[in-house]
């Protein structure tokens, strides 16, 4: 078990799994079979719940009081199941992104795309949603390709079929690499007090922003991963019955090797602020890891 605590957000959270949060002394304390510690619930904006947490009803009263988000979350934060916002959350980041939104999308849009593609868009001025929509399928067929290629797997397009057991080991390990990545940004987006409805590119759907968030890291996390699973069953006499457990072991590695959560807070924060949360040599100063 570990808990994660990321002191250089100006929002920062929380990560435990494996234990019982309840009230002690006046204090939040985290307790398993071994030991105790306090978190001081004040100082954070959310407390993520992993697998093998429980909660007392205090505990979740004393959260609520000091205006820490929680939410229940799979491994390493990789779905988002439930979450319990606070009344007194500030609203500071909504009301930033609805005025936004509202007089200078075009100003969100251009960073977007400048992280979803790696490199500015050449008059993107002139670019409608829909246009960049277009670039952005084209963009993500020739890395479906480019990927197949490179791993040596055959390529017969990005299918999902109603039956999950006829789908290709490449097309199950991009979807589920890919709603790793749904949880993981919703997680991010409301404990961060952003909402997930007002997207930049999809629109008209309650999680349109998560969508948006996700696109960046698919190139570099789903699609690859999907495929060298795909390449690696391939060339090995292991059961494809075993592939979605090896999927889903790799995405955790993976997501870990990238530090995928800080990526997207800090990537957030270039879109809506301009500027990254914190800068990677001040995070890896103060970011302390407690292994129990």
């Amino acid at each position: 078990m570990a808990v994660y605590f990321d002191v250089g957000s100006k929002l920062p959270y929380v990560y435990v799994e494996m234990g019982r949060l309840r009230m002690q002394s006046s204090s939040l304390s985290f307790v398993n079979e071994s030991e105790s510690f306090s978190i001081p619930a004040g100082r954070f904006s959310a407390i993520f719940l992993g697998p093998g947490t429980s909660i007392t009803d205090k505990a979740v009263k004393y959260c609520m009081l000091c205006g820490c988000l929680l939410a229940w979350v799979g491994e390493d934060v990789t779905k988002c199941y439930s979450m319990v916002p606070t009344v007194s959350q500030t609203s500071d980041n909504f009301l930033r992104q609805v005025e936004l939104y509202t007089k200078k999308k075009p100003d969100l849009i251009r960073r977007y795309c400048e992280l979803r593609f790696e490199r500015p868009l050449l008059g993107w001025n002139k670019l409608t949603p829909e246009k960049i929509r277009g670039i952005e399928g084209a963009y993500v067929k020739k890395i479906y390709i480019d990927c197949a290629k490179r791993f040596g797997v055959p390529y017969s397009g990005r299918m999902r079929d109603s039956e999950w057991d006829k789908n290709t080991i490449y097309n199950k390990g991009i979807s589920i690499c890919n709603s790793f990545l749904y949880g993981m940004c919703c997680a991010v987006l409301v404990a961060l007090g952003y909402s997930p409805t007002l997207g930049l590119l999809h629109t008209g759907d309650m999680l349109s922003l998560v969508y948006d968030i996700a696109d960046i890291y698919k190139v570099r996390f789903s699609i690859p991963l999907g495929f060298e699973v795909a390449r690696d069953f391939a060339k090995s006499n292991i059961p494809v019955e075993r592939a979605e457990s090896e999927i889903r072991r790799r995405a955790l590695t993976k997501m870990r090797e990238m530090k995928l959560l800080h990526q997207i807070v800090n990537d957030v924060g270039v879109i809506f602020n301009g500027s990254i949360h914190n800068k990677e040599s001040e995070r890896q100063d103060e970011e302390v890891a407690v292994g129990i």
